[in-house]
């Protein structure tokens, strides 16, 4: 037993489970992360479609807010600004999402990066276009929020973009494993609150507990 633990085929075999089994996990937070960003979108364009259609106002959307919060206690995307949020990414890529079921769309490298990241990208940059391309230097390059800002505060896509072929074909990939955009994804608070309240019951039990 011994002999066949320390042989090279079997420590070969344990790092081949284990890069597929970090493998998996990414790509289950990935698939988390892209399914509460739609959710979002969804939210925003409802809101805005009943402000245009109802005259919601301020009051209202208060109050979405707090009901929100008192089904979904655990949730803190449901607050007020964050709903603000969610109404200002449909409005800043209304003209490149087409009238259809964002589930149905290609996906986007806005549905893959974390939700922090996207409102970062809202708040400071205002072409879309350079919105995109931000978004998808953040998944090919790793980027954590930090690096994403200060990439964009000191003009990155003034100095690299201007060389390359700017189209919204994307390409579809993911970060690597240990790319501090990958750890941001594996930690981020949204994504575990949106999956499982019962996991945010503990971690606040938890913090009561201390």
């Amino acid at each position: 037993m011994t002999e066949i633990i320390k042989s090279n085929n079997y420590i070969q075999t344990l790092e081949d489970i284990k890069k597929r089994v970090k493998s998996a996990q990414l790509k289950a937070h990935f698939a988390v992360n892209k399914e509460m960003i739609i959710l979002y979108f969804q939210i925003g364009k409802t809101i805005l479609e009943r402000q245009n259609e109802e005259k919601w106002g301020t009051k209202v959307i208060e109050r979405l807010a707090k009901d929100l919060r008192l089904e979904f206690p655990q949730m803190k995307g449901f607050s007020k600004r964050n709903l603000e949020f969610m109404q200002q990414f449909v409005l800043s890529y209304r003209d490149i999402i087409p009238q259809q079921p964002v589930s149905e769309i290609p996906l986007s490298p806005i549905f893959r990066i974390p939700w922090g990241h996207n409102i970062a990208i809202m708040q400071k940059v205002q072409d879309t276009d350079q919105r995109l391309w931000y978004a998808q230097k953040a998944v090919e390059n790793g980027w954590s929020r930090f690096v994403l800002i200060t990439q964009i505060e000191t003009g990155l896509y003034k100095r690299q973009a201007i060389d390359e072929l700017k189209t919204n074909n994307f390409a579809k990939t993911l970060p690597k494993e240990n790319s501090d955009l990958a750890k941001e994804i594996f930690k981020d608070e949204y994504n575990l609150e949106f999956v499982d309240t019962e996991l945010a019951n503990l971690k606040e039990r938890k913090l009561e507990d201390d």
